[in-house]
């Protein structure tokens, strides 16, 4: 039996179902509530699902004291492996090899220290500071060698290196101290190299290492 009157005053015509004025249900039937209900859960609005973080990439950088550790160590033993004596081209080749095996380990102590793989360009960077310090140690060791050479002067330094055995070594460094221009340019040349081998050997551990 439906109610003459709704609960809004408006009269009601006979058997509605529904409130012609507010629209309110008269009587209970299970598919009317039914559809409120599938019409309720259908306006609720979905909490948006945070997308996950991806995992970042390590900063390489002078600002990050493992990598600049790393750098230093490798660069360290590549100015020394450098040293090894090799007769000819043999010793620059060897020379232009250890500076690519220097950015390839400072590579292998990053991530040995750290557990992180380092991406294709943190791998250039860790490089490129490797060859940057292979760089000022030899600027160090060269400067003191100028020192030492420019104090015995030409006939020391010629008798210094004819006893070493390379006397092509004195014709060098001969020329630099007597021409400023050309030690310029050669530490320019040096600085260049030295740094990109040594990315290269970064570049090519990052890609190495990080299949393992």
């Amino acid at each position: 039996m439906v109610d003459e009157y709704c609960t809004c005053g408006a009269k009601l015509p006979e058997n509605a179902r529904f409130c012609h004025k507010c629209g309110k249900p008269q009587r209970e039937e299970p598919q009317i509530e039914a559809l409120m209900n599938e019409s309720a859960v259908g306006t609720q609005v979905e909490s948006p699902v945070p997308p996950t973080a991806l995992p970042q990439s390590p900063t390489i950088g002078f600002r990050n004291p493992i990598a600049v550790r790393a750098a230093l160590v490798a660069a360290a033993f590549a100015t020394l492996a450098g040293l090894v004596p090799f007769p000819g081209l043999f010793h620059s080749i060897w020379q232009l090899l250890s500076i690519v095996a220097g950015g390839f380990a400072a590579v292998y102590l990053y991530q040995r220290r750290t557990g992180k793989y380092l991406s294709l360009r943190a791998g250039l960077q860790i490089g490129w500071m490797t060859g940057l310090f292979c760089f000022v140690v030899t600027m160090v060791m060269l400067t003191l060698l100028l020192a030492v050479f420019a104090g015995a002067g030409e006939s020391g330094l010629k008798q210094i290196t004819a006893e070493s055995g390379r006397p092509e070594i004195a014709e060098a460094f001969y020329s630099m101290l007597t021409n400023p221009a050309m030690l310029v340019f050669a530490l320019v040349v040096a600085f260049f190299v030295m740094t990109m081998l040594a990315s290269a050997g970064g570049a090519l551990g990052s890609q190495v290492l990080d299949k393992e």
